[in-house]
């Protein structure tokens, strides 16, 4: 085994990343369930939410999402870099996630009805049933973007090879990751002028694809950059400077009214910011699990439990309000974060072992 290769499959487990996923959680959970009881939990700049509020959005909460597709691009690269049979790993990964998609809409689709799912399909148009595949509105629009995604990734890394890469291959690799990045920054607008409809364009909201390719390339330099430890710390300068830099300038553009306020969370530097932060974490964590061999058990049965928390916990988080809401019971944000925290990981750990599920 050469020098390179040693880094990618020194261990079979990435212990920091058990870490990782459990923050993750609590920060997508914290935003979903208002822990803070804000006015507003998707818009930072509201006045009347707190200054604290104003940086935990934008630089934890709206960073959970970006981090897992970071994390997930980053182990299925490094999967293809050292797997020997990289088309069949690259079946059996599309397979699953799609399977498990499957599954998860359909429940989110059935839950969300009452049960009664004829009439989403009565008299349904060709743009809505692209949303209703896309799961746009519910949390399976997560499973969908990570099929399509780690697809790229895979095309991506067949592209590439295996082999030292040639120069006009740098070259165009740089030129899509920075087109990636333009359309991030454009997401409405582009998605507008392919399909012919800013409705429909705007109805896409967090589920744009344009949204989140950026990430395959990150995914790929990240695993580029472990291969040669000499590029940890100037490239995690650089994410940390463009995470600062491009948060920065994006705040100062939100609080002078420059961006949309009904595009804001989609169209802005802060997008941009949370490739670099997102790119930061996945790195910091890695390096910290060349340096720890183990994990406390709670940690690391959260962190298996956490694609499932990922997956369900809106639904708990529904029926809780709708059950506390018929008695007449009001809930702080915190009640019931802590509430939705406990019972989805629960349900988690208890339905682990059924496999194709989660």
């Amino acid at each position: 085994m050469d020098g390179k290769n040693t880094i990618i499959t020194k261990k079979s487990h990435l212990y920091g990343f058990d870490y990782l996923r459990v923050i993750l959680c609590i920060g997508v959970i914290a935003l979903h369930t208002n822990i803070f009881s804000v006015p507003n939990q998707y818009v930072g700049i509201d006045p009347a939410n707190p200054w604290y509020y104003k940086l935990i959005v934008y630089n934890y909460f709206w960073c959970a999402v970006p981090t897992f597709y970071t994390l997930s691009l980053f182990l299925f690269f490094r999967h293809l870099r050292s797997e020997k049979a990289q088309s069949e790993y690259i079946s059996k990964r599309l397979k699953k996630l799609t399977i498990i998609y499957i599954f998860w809409a359909i429940v989110d689709l059935v839950l969300l009805n009452r049960g009664d799912v004829l009439h989403v399909f009565a008299n349904i148009n060709f743009q809505q049933f692209v949303l209703l595949l896309m799961s746009n509105g519910t949390i399976a629009y997560f499973l969908f973007n990570l099929i399509y995604l780690t697809a790229g990734s895979a095309a991506l890394h067949m592209f590439i090879g295996n082999s030292p890469l040639k120069t006009w291959k740098k070259i165009v690799l740089c030129i899509l990751g920075i087109l990636s990045l333009i359309c991030m920054q454009n997401t409405t607008s582009i998605a507008a002028k392919l399909t012919g409809s800013l409705e429909f364009s705007q109805q896409l909201s967090f589920n744009n694809p344009f949204l989140f390719f950026p990430y395959i390339f990150t995914a790929y330099l990240l695993n580029v950059i472990i291969e040669n430890p000499k590029l940890i710390r100037p490239s995690a300068a650089i994410m940390l400077a463009g995470w600062i830099i491009f948060a920065i300038a994006d705040y100062i553009m939100r609080v002078n009214g420059l961006f949309d306020m009904n595009n804001q969370n989609y169209e802005s530097l802060g997008r941009i910011s949370l490739v670099f932060e997102s790119s930061l974490l996945v790195l910091i964590f890695y390096v910290l699990s060349t340096r720890i061999d183990k994990v406390p058990l709670m940690i690391q049965k959260m962190s298996e439990a956490s694609m499932t928390v990922y997956i369900t916990h809106t639904i708990i988080y529904n029926y809780i309000l709708i059950s506390f809401t018929t008695i007449g019971v009001e809930l702080t944000g915190l009640s019931v974060f802590l509430l939705v925290f406990l019972i989805s990981m629960l349900f988690a750990i208890v339905i682990k072992n059924v496999k194709g599920l989660i």
